[in-house]
């Protein structure tokens, strides 16, 4: 985030979508454990990288035109075709193997039916980047930034100290830090553990067309939720918040009676309604976020909320799998759950405060010098 700032979004961006290409290559070549650790972390910088790049890029593009633009419908139309994208790219990574079911599935070769995924996956991504390239229209104007001068690793320094202190004087920052974090522990909680949960349901038989086809159902839900979120925020009169903690509590519950589960087709219904209500409040999160950061460091704060992101599924992934390892994956969503109903409250105190601004301080687009 503090490079797209830095030297622009477009550049950025792209570097981001080669790291991710190659990662890509990578995992298609690997035979071994350091290959796919290789792979893992090509795949690390280009996430890292496309952090709040091109999401920057298209907030600043809508607030050129009206300063006073509301943000929300656009970023819920933005998270649905997004959403639509993974929907289609799980279809697809369902599909893909059985279409090459002929090919060999062992061996010392890359061509196997579950590598195609891989195959297909580079062709996608080099047409995001030729999209990247040609549609991403950006000019410089180095005099909106108060440093004024060209990019140096200080320049860099100086930009990074400046999100970190943006963060910690804004309250709600905070606060949507914090619900960002338990909500992306929640989403690893569910991602990492719904296949072996799902299949003890199906007498243990995971089937990719089957699992492929219900994760696309639960990002189709996804983007049905998105576009929800525009009625439910005219709904609660733009009370951003309150639709976000409505949001949250809605998966907390789908979570915590998911966990309980004994049949297939209840817990995948449940499964759907969880992606859901996760649509409902990603737009009116990010509303809220991009009007609390200024245009010169909104690159740099969107990596900060990215990055309180990971920490929520590093977290998920490891204290939920040790907890699922030593009981049961049930144990382990019934505490997802609680936690992540908890954490709704965090977003209706962030609503208390967008609504009372002599509560909280105004972030200042002013540099740590």
């Amino acid at each position: 985030g503090g490079l797209a700032d830095a030297i622009g979004r477009k550049p950025v961006a792209l570097a981001a979508h080669s790291f991710l290409l190659l990662a890509n290559v990578v995992f298609l070549l690997a035979f071994s454990f350091y290959a796919y650790l290789a792979a893992y972390v090509l795949l690390g910088i280009g996430r890292a990288l496309s952090s709040g790049a091109l999401d920057a890029w298209f907030i600043d593009k809508l607030l050129e035109h009206d300063p006073n633009y509301n943000l929300q419908p656009p970023l819920a139309y933005a998270e649905t075709f997004g959403t639509l994208g993974l929907a289609l790219g799980a279809l697809a990574g369902g599909i893909v193997p059985q279409l090459f079911s002929y090919l060999p599935a062992e061996g010392n070769t890359i061509v196997t039916p579950l590598s195609m995924t891989f195959i297909a996956s580079i062709g996608v991504r080099i047409i995001a980047m030729l999209m990247i390239a040609f549609y991403v229209k950006e000019v410089r104007d180095d005099a909106r930034d108060t440093l004024n001068t060209a990019f140096t690793p200080r320049k860099l320094g100086f930009i990074l100290a400046d999100a970190l202190n943006l963060s910690r004087k804004s309250q709600l920052v905070l606060l949507l830090l914090a619900g960002s974090l338990v909500a992306s522990l929640a989403l690893m909680s569910v991602e990492t553990f719904w296949q072996p949960q799902f299949a003890t349901l199906t007498e243990g038989t995971p089937n990719s067309l089957l699992f492929g086809t219900l994760m696309t159902l639960g990002f189709l839900m996804g983007t049905v939720g998105n576009l929800a979120s525009i009625r439910l925020s005219r709904l609660f009169k733009q009370r951003h918040g309150f639709v976000a903690a409505l949001s949250q509590g809605l998966a907390a519950i789908s979570i915590l009676v998911m966990a309980y589960q004994t049949r297939f087709l209840p817990a995948a219904g449940l499964f759907c309604w969880y992606y859901l209500s996760l649509g409902t409040g990603n737009a009116p999160v990010a509303a809220i976020f991009n009007r609390e950061i200024p245009s010169n460091r909104r690159s740099s704060m969107q990596s900060i909320l990215s990055l309180a992101g990971y920490s929520g599924s590093f977290l998920g992934s490891f204290v939920l799998g040790i907890i699922a390892h030593t009981y049961n994956v049930s144990t382990a969503w019934l505490i997802t759950g609680i936690v992540l109903l908890m954490s709704s409250l965090l977003y209706v105190r962030a609503e208390q405060l967008k609504q009372d601004p002599l509560s909280t301080s105004t972030i200042s687009a002013e540099p740590t010098r």
